[in-house]
Parts: C-alpha cells; sequence; structure tokens
C-alpha cells in the first residue's frame, strides 16, 4: 500500500530512545510509550469540543464522514502486517495478527466460522445508513459539505518500511481508535438522540466494540505478540539485543507516523470548523 501524497509523514517528537528511554522489551513499557505520544491527540480540542457536545448535528455528521476513511483502509495495513510476520517467521506476532483478522471480518479464529455479529465493514454501514436517516447527505444543513476535503491516507506506508514500524503503526491506530470513537459516541449521544436510544443496538456495534475491545484486547494482544509471547503474558520483561533496539526506534517511528497524521487530520477539520460558539 503506498502513500497517498495529501498529508506528511513527520512527528512532532524525536524517539524517546535516542536518550536511551524506550527498549521496547516489555508491555508496560511499550503501554507508557505509546500512551504518553497518544496524549496529545487526547486532547485535541476537536476531540474535545466533539465530546462535550458543543457542534450542531450537522457538523457532527459532517465531521464523522471525512473520518470515515480510517474503516475502509485498517484492514490492508493488518494484512500487510501478518503476510511481514509470516516472512519473517514470528509466529506469535502473525497469531495476533491472524485473530485480529477474523475479528474484522466477525469470524471465530478457531472456527474460521461467522460469529453472526456481522463484520467491523458491515458495523460501519449500518451506523452509516442510520445516520442517514436523521441526516441525509444531501439535505445536509452542515455548510462545510459544500467544501472541498483534501484526501487522506490514515495508514500511509513505504515498501522500505520495516515490520516492527508497521507494527508500531498497528499499535497506534489501536490506541487512537478507541480515543476518536469516545469523542464520537458522546457527539453522537447529544447531537441524535434518537439514533443512540438503545432501540436498536447494531447501530452502536462500531462505537461500542472498537471503545472495548481496541485498547483493552487488540493492543495488548499485539504487544504480546511483537514481544514473542502468547496473549496474556503479562509482567516480565524480554531480553534485548542491538537488533531489538533497532526495531524499537522504528516501533516509535511507525507510532508516530500514524499519531501526526490523525494530529493533522483534525488540525484541518478544527481549522474549517472554527470556535463552534
Amino acid at each position: 500500500m503506498q502513500s497517498r501524497e495529501c498529508m506528511h509523514m513527520v512527528s512532532r517528537s524525536a524517539p524517546s530512545l535516542a536518550k536511551g528511554e524506550f527498549l521496547a522489551n516489555s508491555d508496560n513499557a511499550i503501554h507508557r510509550e505509546l500512551s504518553q505520544r497518544a496524549h496529545e491527540l487526547a486532547r485535541h480540542p476537536l476531540l474535545v469540543r466533539l465530546a462535550d457536545g458543543l457542534y450542531s448535528p450537522a457538523v457532527v455528521a459532517w465531521a464523522y464522514r471525512r473520518r470515515k476513511a480510517i474503516v475502509d483502509t485498517f484492514m490492508p495495513l493488518l494484512s500487510q502486517a501478518r503476510s511481514m510476520a509470516e516472512m519473517a517467521a514470528r509466529p506469535e506476532l502473525t497469531r495476533a495478527l491472524t485473530e485480529n483478522i477474523c475479528d474484522e471480518n466477525g469470524l471465530d479464529p478457531v472456527s474460521g466460522l461467522p460469529t453472526g455479529r456481522g463484520s467491523h465493514h458491515e458495523w460501519a454501514e449500518w451506523f452509516i445508513a442510520a445516520l442517514n436517516e436523521v441526516d441525509p447527505p444531501g439535505n445536509s444543513a452542515c455548510e462545510f459539505t459544500r467544501l472541498g476535503f483534501p484526501l487522506w491516507d490514515p495508514y500511509p506506508t513505504t515498501s522500505r518500511d520495516s515490520l516492527a514500524l508497521i507494527v508500531g503503526m498497528l499499535m497506534a491506530a489501536e490506541k487512537c481508535i478507541a480515543i476518536e470513537y469516545r469523542a464520537f459516541l458522546d457527539a453522537f449521544t447529544t447531537a441524535f438522540p434518537a439514533l443512540v436510544d438503545g432501540a436498536r443496538p447494531e447501530r452502536l456495534l462500531l462505537f461500542v466494540d472498537h471503545i472495548e475491545h481496541d485498547e483493552q484486547r487488540h493492543l495488548p494482544d499485539l504487544i504480546d505478540g511483537f514481544l514473542g509471547r502468547l496473549p496474556g503474558s503479562k509482567g516480565y520483561a524480554v531480553q534485548v539485543d542491538q537488533s531489538h533496539a533497532v526495531e524499537a526506534l522504528d516501533l516509535v517511528a511507525g507510532m508516530d507516523r500514524v499519531l501526526s497524521v490523525r494530529r493533522q487530520f483534525y488540525d484541518q477539520l478544527l481549522e474549517i470548523t472554527g470556535d463552534p460558539a
């Protein structure tokens, strides 16, 4: 998957490994590093304003539709990572990525059969269909719908990217998707009460499942797989050699790439929407 030249792959902060602070040798170390790097996104003014219910219903719907590209492009990144993990003979990481792909597709990772809950793509379509009922795109009252908006690739990659860098991107994605969905769910609860009244819970599966599982299940499993451990193997550090130290640098670079693109995206939305007051 090649990058579209719509956003720069830059980092706002130098990797802390340059100071010898990050070894990527335990789940606690990786969680701590990722949380520190994601803090700025969690406090982004646009997400805070969404969560506080400060935008009109039309603007909330418009902002979500602009963000939907993330849902449409996550699977290729997962598949790329699994292929690279298989080629690198890293079975624990391959297993974690395979289970994540099964979850995305609504399949049981053991039997390979449908779980009956639908795929994540279906969840996204169910929600968009429900949103279109309360805010028809062609009749939206949001003045921003008439404005052009640049295409953006939330997961830009290059042919030179290492497995660790791609895994770092996935770790950041699992962290920030939960942050974003909390803000959007709060915003929809305020803007469109009928949309979240509980009568049709399948409408909100996209939000509820990602908030509950991405940071609490997929991210820990991915970290365990990266460290060469089975899911749930917490509490100890792995031995670090020079190759692992290089991987730690790439892991941070991948985290920063995704978080930087995310921040740029919300900066653009904020520039368009301005102060909701």
